[in-house]
């Protein structure tokens, strides 16, 4: 294990850790740091095997995650968001797996994850025998040709940053390491692995670039991640530097509250978050006794097995604020949530249902909610749901008919 060469762009208070590709270095970042994350501090990291970085092995997948972490123990960052553009994405998604505590969003640009094998056989027999030029203006005239959409200024930057001269034999060679991406295109075809369900992912697929593969985008789509395709190559940066900037600046600065599918390992959470009688009380139609965790694990496996239900866990700060369910109940498509005590008030449930309506686009759309359940016929409120009816039924809970209100969203 062994800490990164670093450059840092911006001066702002949230720290990013920002992983290139193959045959990149940390620098690249440069532009995308100046024109729109100015609020924070990019920290651009040139990987094992590439720039002013160690080029001695092992070069793994695992070996480049640890690197990361130990660059983030040394500069401080007890957690940091993390971008990853190509191999940079698997090695941000095996960091985030190694150590999901450390990260706080993640961002993957055409992430190079579960390549097709004789593809990447293919780059890695090519990166065996790298090119080499006679002087410098070779070097920028070849560079010119495949960034097409570059600046003079940005190709004169990745000249100075990652040309050098090889002193064996006089020529300007990219500064890399041959072995180090040969082994990079292997970790890069190993089968795909989805990032950590607990950690917001934006992934921005380049259409035109065939990397990511769709059944991988679609994968990421149903665990939770919010996948944007744009309309060029594999250097999107370079290419929709604009498009690519917002996209990451919007993600990385918007409101911490998302959702994702509910899994097995959040149950014991929901389980803790209903053992409180108040909000038992508040939410009236929940367990006549919410203790019994095999009575409640029984419900949950029942929803959690019913592919009628959609069922989402919402997120807030990188922790579990709740959940959100779509179902149909009395011959309706309706919705309902349960929000931790700890969090009411603090606009997490109105965020949360937004979201929600914003993935489930069925009208119209009912809920219901004890009369004397304020808080909650205002969340619905707030959201576009009107009062529409009434009700009243057995709560559990209290041990008494309770008077309900029906909303309806159209």
């Amino acid at each position: 294990m062994t800490t990164l060469h670093v450059q840092v762009f911006g001066s702002g208070s949230r720290p990013v850790v920002a992983l290139h590709g193959v045959q990149g270095h940390g620098a690249r970042f440069r532009q995308l740091a100046a024109d729109y994350l100015s609020d924070f501090s990019v920290y651009g990291l040139d990987l094992r095997g590439h720039g002013h970085s160690s080029w001695l092995p092992p070069w793994t997948l695992d070996q480049q995650a640890e690197d990361v972490l130990a660059t983030m123990d040394e500069l401080g960052l007890e957690h940091a968001d993390v971008i990853g553009f190509s191999f940079g994405g698997l090695v941000a998604v095996r960091l985030a797996r190694l150590a999901p505590q450390r990260v706080r969003r993640l961002v993957l640009l055409d992430p190079a994850i579960g390549l097709p094998p004789h593809g990447a056989d293919q780059a890695a027999q090519n990166a065996m025998a790298p090119p080499s030029f006679a002087d410098i203006a070779t070097a920028k005239i070849v560079r010119a040709s495949s960034w097409l959409t570059a600046s003079p200024e940005r190709v004169d930057e990745e000249i100075a940053e990652n040309l050098m001269l090889d002193p064996d034999d006089g020529r300007y060679r990219w500064r890399f390491h041959p072995p180090a991406i040969v082994t990079a295109y292997s970790e890069m075809a190993r089968p795909a692995v989805l990032p950590p369900a607990r950690i917001p992912a934006l992934m921005v697929v380049a259409g035109r670039a065939n990397v990511v593969q769709p059944d991988y985008a679609e994968a990421c789509r149903r665990a939770g991640v919010r996948v944007v395709e744009l309309d060029c190559g594999h250097q999107l940066m370079l290419e929709k530097p604009d498009e690519t900037g917002a996209l990451v600046r919007d993600f990385l600065s918007a409101d911490d509250v998302w959702l994702r599918d509910v899994t097995e390992e959040d149950l014991e959470t929901l389980f803790e978050q209903q053992l409180d009688d108040q909000a038992n009380h508040m939410a009236a139609f929940s367990a006549k006794n919410p203790a019994d965790w095999d009575l409640f694990l029984q419900r949950w496996s029942r929803i959690l097995a019913d592919e009628g239900i959609e069922k989402k866990a919402i997120v807030h700060d990188g922790r579990i604020a709740g959940y959100i369910v779509h179902f149909e109940q009395f011959g309706v498509p309706s919705v309902a949530y349960w929000i931790a005590k700890p969090l009411w008030g603090r606009g997490v449930a109105t965020r949360a249902l937004r979201e929600l309506l914003s993935q489930v686009t069925i009208r119209p759309l009912y809920a219901r909610a004890a009369a004397d359940n304020v808080g909650s016929i205002r969340v619905l409120q707030k959201c576009g749901f009107v009062i529409t009816g009434h009700d009243s039924a057995f709560s559990d809970a209290r041990g008494a008919d309770v008077d309900e209100v029906i909303l309806t969203l159209e």
